[in-house]
C-alpha cells in the first residue's frame, strides 16, 4: 500500500473528508478517472449510483475502461466512502456539487473534456484530475473561474498535501476559493 494512503487513513483523515463531503447542501457528484486504478471501473459498475462516461460515441466505445465517470453520489450511497478511502491521496477524481439535471452537468462536464489550444488544435483536457483541476482554477481570473464552473457550484479536491480539501465554491456570483484542513 502507497505510504501516502497509509499516512491518511492511519491519522483518521479520511473520516473528515467523509463528513465534508456528506455535509454538503448541494446534490454531490464526483467525476472519476478509471485510468488511475484498475480497480476503479468494477468498482463504479458494481455500485447502484447513476453514473455515465464523459467519452461520448467512438470514444466511449474504445476508452471506456480508461475513461472518466461521472457519478451522482446520492445520500446514503456506499461508494463516497470507498472512493475516499481508496482513492484519497491517488488522485482518482474530484467532487463537485450542482442543483442541476444530471444530464444538464453531464453535457457541460462533456464539453470540458476537449479543449482548444490558441493555434486552434483540439486537446485532451483533464480537468478531473486533481492535480491538474487546483492548478488550472488557481491560475484563472475571475471572469474565467466563474465560466469553468458553469453548472458546478463547487468543486473539491484533495489538496498536496492530501491532508487538505482545496474548494472552489461559486458564491454571490464570484468564484471563493478555500482550504478544509482534514488532517487530525
Amino acid at each position: 500500500m502507497p505510504s501516502s494512503e497509509s499516512s491518511i487513513t492511519s491519522r483518521g483523515a479520511v473520516y473528515p473528508v467523509l463528513s465534508t463531503l456528506r455535509g454538503m447542501a448541494l446534490p454531490l457528484y464526483a467525476v472519476i478517472d478509471a485510468a488511475r486504478d484498475q480497480s476503479i471501473l468494477p468498482l463504479l459498475l458494481s455500485s447502484t449510483a447513476p453514473r455515465a462516461c464523459l467519452f461520448e460515441g467512438e470514444h466511449a466505445q474504445t476508452l471506456s475502461t480508461h475513461a472518466a465517470y461521472l457519478v451522482h453520489l446520492v445520500q446514503g450511497e456506499p461508494l463516497l466512502a470507498t472512493l475516499v478511502q481508496r482513492g484519497w491521496g491517488h488522485s482518482w477524481g474530484v467532487y463537485l456539487t450542482s442543483n442541476q439535471p444530471f444530464d444538464a452537468l453531464l453535457a457541460q462536464l462533456r464539453r470540458r473534456v476537449w479543449v482548444r489550444d490558441v493555434g486552434g488544435k483540439t486537446l485532451y483536457f483533464r480537468f478531473f484530475d486533481p492535480r491538474v483541476l487546483r492548478t488550472t482554477l488557481a491560475a484563472m481570473d475571475p471572469a474565467e473561474s466563474s465560466d469553468f464552473l458553469g453548472l458546478v457550484s463547487s468543486y473539491m479536491v484533495e489538496a498536496d498535501p492530501p491532508e487538505a480539501m482545496l474548494c472552489w465554491s461559486m458564491e454571490g456570483g464570484r468564484v471563493h476559493a478555500y482550504k478544509v484542513q482534514i488532517s487530525v
